[in-house]
């Protein structure tokens, strides 16, 4: 490596690595430098470290967990609190890889973990994909009004998702607690995003908790919320259009009756 360029590449290496991520590329690790920690999206200093919670200052308790349909891909799960001082406090952060199974009941017994130690209902932040929705709705079903679950669409672009949070990080609003488990890996994670991709998923989670509580307008609703209804089809909505109307036919006509039961249908 050349000074200064503790991960230089070769040119064609470099060259591969275009033509298989394209403009993603360019980022400081695939161009064979290091990260600055100086420019990096989240610092480390800016996370403060709480020693304690004070309980009558919790407004809610918030779940965002990063799901994957992939066999590789880990399942990634911050718990935070939202203080009546606006500030966001994360108390645990969970990652492992597992299959989609396991991944609902981990987050069932996580939620109502959550519940117990803070003696308030939590909300699950789940992202608006493909990998997330099966999850949601069989939660829902399975526990009913025991569980809140939102969606909440995300940006392709891990990087906007990052710097849509930022200005809440660097202000000294997201606080990391004393005792949160995991609390070094998530930090790592986060001062190396986007950059590292194989270990992105606390990051996504996090991005994703905190803008959705900084876009919360609305209270906690305590009834299941339920997932976008499957849109009908132009001749489904002309049949409930049809149905709707009181001189739609609910019953055969007489006539059409008698012609069924009879002796002429069968020669007909």
């Amino acid at each position: 490596p050349f000074e200064g360029y503790p991960f230089s590449v070769t040119v064609a290496a470099a060259r591969q690595r275009f033509y298989d991520k394209g403009p993603e590329a360019y980022g400081q690790q695939d161009m064979g430098k290091a990260s600055d920690p100086s420019r990096a999206i989240f610092q480390r200093k800016w996370f403060a470290i709480i020693d304690q919670i004070y309980m009558d200052l919790i407004v809610a308790p918030f779940m965002s967990a990063d799901t994957s349909m992939g066999h590789n891909d880990p399942l990634a799960v911050v718990t935070g609190l939202l203080m009546n001082t606006g500030h966001i406090l994360i108390t645990d952060f969970f990652e492992e890889v597992m299959e989609v199974g396991m991944q609902k009941k981990i987050l069932k017994e996580k939620y109502e973990m959550t519940w117990s130690q803070f003696k308030l209902q939590p909300m699950l932040i789940l992202e608006q994909a493909s990998s997330a929705e099966p999850i949601a709705s069989d939660l829902r079903e399975e526990m009913g009004a025991q569980i809140v679950i939102e969606l909440h669409p995300v940006h392709r672009s891990k990087q906007m998702r990052y710097l849509a949070i930022q200005g809440a990080v660097m202000s000294g609003q997201v606080q990391i607690y004393k005792h949160c488990l995991n609390a070094e890996k998530l930090l790592t994670d986060c001062a190396n995003a986007p950059y590292d991709p194989a270990n992105d998923h606390g990051p996504d989670a996090l991005a994703q908790l905190v803008a959705h509580i900084k876009k919360q307008h609305v209270p906690i609703d305590k009834t299941p919320h339920s997932l976008a209804p499957r849109k009908l089809s132009p001749l489904e909505l002309v049949q409930a259009a049809l149905e709707s109307d009181p001189a739609y036919p609910d019953r055969l006509s007489e006539g059409f009756c008698d012609f069924e039961g009879s002796l002429e249908r069968e020669d007909w």
